[in-house]
Order: C-alpha cells, then structure tokens, then sequence
C-alpha cells in the first residue's frame, strides 16, 4: 500500500519485500534487488497494474552513503536537522540547562507536560498540537516556531524569547498573547523584536524588555508599561494614549510623531528621546529625566507647540 512514485531504488536490497498494493509508478532502479518480493495489486513503473513481478526501469543516482538518524540522540547538543521525535512522551522529563538543543526538531504531537525545558532551543521546530502543559520553559527560545495548536497553558515562560512564530489556536498561559510571531507578556525578553504596527492596546506589560525593539506603528493606547526598559527602541508613529509608562527606561528612543496624550511619564529616564512632531498633550513629565530631548513642531501638555518657545516643551510641562 505505499507510494513509491517517482522513487530513486538505486542499488536498494528489496529481498523478501511485500509490495502489495504498492504504487512504484514512475520509480527507477539501477542493481536494484528484487528477489522473492510479493508482488499483488502492484502498480508498475510503467502504470500497469499487476500481480507478478514488475520491471523496474535503470537510472536513479547513488544513494547517499549514510542517512541522518530519525530519532534525536537526547543524550548529546548534536542532532541531525529536523530529526522525529513527534508524538513521542518526554512528559516530567527535566532539560533545564543541560544545553540540549532541540531546535528544528519534529515534536509535532509530543506530550511535553510537568517538564522543566529552563534554556532549552526550540527554535524552527514543529511544536503542532505539542503538550507543554506545566512547564517550566524559563529562557526558551521559539524562534521561527510552529506552535498551532499546541498547549502552553499553565507554563512559566519568564524571559522567553521568540520572533517569527507560525500558530492558530495555540494555548497560552494568562495574560500572554502571540502578537505579530512574538509571545508577549512582561516576563517574555522582547530585545530585538519587531513588532511594527501591531495591536498591543490596553497590554499588560509592566517591565517588559524591549531595548532596541521596533514597534513603530503600534498601536499600545491605554498599555501598562511602567518601569519597562525599551532603550534605543523605534516607537515612530507609535499611539500611546492614556498609556502608563511611569518609572520606564525610554532612553534615546524614537518617539517622532507618536501619539502620547494623556500618558504618565512621570519618573521615566528620557534622555536623548526624540519628539518631534510627537503628541505630548496631558502628559505628566513628573520627575522624568529630560536630558537632552530633541523637541521639534512638538504639541507640549498645555497643547501649545514647542516651536513657538524656543524648540522646548519644558516650561509647558504638567505637575
């Protein structure tokens, strides 16, 4: 009952094969070993339907001389590149550390559950339908990922990173969310991570990690990011109304033409922050570092534009 069509049975030892029902169409075989195959429904080469032995036709290349192993060697960082250990049990295995690599590895189906995977590489794996309930997954990395439909709910996922995540109906833990490939949360390390343009409203993200994120675009109106560290980050275009992004790390980043009205800033580091063309009415800059603020065409918290008194907007500050 296999499809063999189109296969290369080059110098391949058939001996004893049960070949019944087999479809071989189009197959070929140079010293191919056919000897004392059971033969019975076969469709040929050819596309002959028989039940004796078939002719397989000469060509094919040599097969490769050694094969990658399906099965992933556990014990060792070393395995071959998306190598089977789909629906396998793994669940209570403890990895934490132990500097496996399991990156694009099929674990499509494999119940994952009451493991401990602290630093542990899934990146480019196939994690479908896998079962990562109650987990500890602390530092993975899901890079490139597919996680539909798998279950991470009830894991601990602090400092998880990820990035270019394909799922639907993937199950998350509370508060999380996959928003543009990212897993998103405070406890997720979202260095790096481009996020343009996505729909991050009313987040839950108290001290997050986003140094050098790009997340121009993005919608966070009415988002938690107090005591967040997103230095040197692009929020270009951002909209941050009503955002709370007090006691946050906001250090030389782009804020040009974003929308911050009505948000706290209040104790927040922006030195070296660029707000030009930005939105700044109602905003509370209680206690916040502004050194070195680049201020230009900005409208500042009494609605005034900082142009119109001397490229600053701060003697226009609300307290």
């Amino acid at each position: 009952g296999a499809n063999l069509s189109g296969a290369n049975l080059y110098n391949i030892d058939l001996t004893n094969a049960k070949l019944r029902g087999a479809n071989l169409t189009g197959a070929i075989g140079t010293n191919a070993i056919l000897t004392g195959i059971s033969w019975l429904n076969t469709t040929c080469p050819d596309g002959t339907v028989v039940s004796v032995p078939c002719v397989i036709p000469a060509g094919g290349a040599p097969a490769p001389t050694s094969s990658p192993p399906q099965i992933c060697p556990l014990n060792s960082t070393n395995h071959s590149w998306m190598c089977d250990l789909h629906n396998i049990d793994l669940s209570g295995r403890d990895f934490s550390d132990t500097h496996i690599d399991l990156s694009g590895v099929d674990l499509h189906g494999s119940d994952l559950s009451v493991g401990h995977f602290t630093n542990v590489n899934f990146a480019d794996s196939n994690l479908a339908s896998a079962n990562f309930a109650y987990s500890v997954l602390d530092g993975a990395h899901f890079g490139n990922a597919n996680l539909t439909d798998a279950n991470l709910q009830n894991t601990s996922l602090i400092g998880v990173s990820s990035g270019g995540i394909s799922s639907t109906n993937v199950l998350l833990p509370l508060g999380w969310q996959l928003t543009g490939g990212y897993l998103v949360d405070p406890a997720a390390n979202l260095s790096n991570a481009q996020l343009t343009n996505a729909d991050l409203h009313q987040a839950q993200m108290m001290y997050a990690q986003l140094p050098y994120s790009n997340l121009a675009g993005s919608n966070l109106a009415g988002s938690d990011l107090r005591g967040a560290d997103a230095h040197g980050a692009d929020l270009n275009g951002t909209d941050l109304t009503g955002a709370t992004l007090m006691w946050s790390n906001l250090s030389w980043v782009n804020l040009s033409n974003a929308n911050l009205s009505g948000a706290d800033l209040s104790g927040a580091i922006l030195a070296g922050v660029n707000f030009h063309g930005a939105n700044l009415t109602g905003v509370n800059f209680t206690g916040a570092d502004l050194t070195g603020v680049f201020w230009q065409n900005t409208i500042c918290p009494d609605g005034t534009n900082s142009d119109t008194h001397g490229h600053t907007c701060v003697n226009k500050m609300k307290n």
